[in-house]
């Protein structure tokens, strides 16, 4: 495996991975599910 540092054209791949993780909690879900701007990726940029 090679890693690489994260490019403009990653973004929406790693923003992916950040919304799928943050709904990995059931009690959670409603409230992101309601408030999808509530899950911000770190600014990695």
């Amino acid at each position: 495996m090679e890693t690489r540092p994260a490019t403009a054209g990653d973004l929406a791949g790693i923003e992916a991975v950040f919304r799928a993780a943050a709904m990995v909690w059931a009690e959670d879900r409603p409230f992101l599910e309601a408030n999808p701007d509530a899950i911000v990726p770190p600014s990695i940029w």
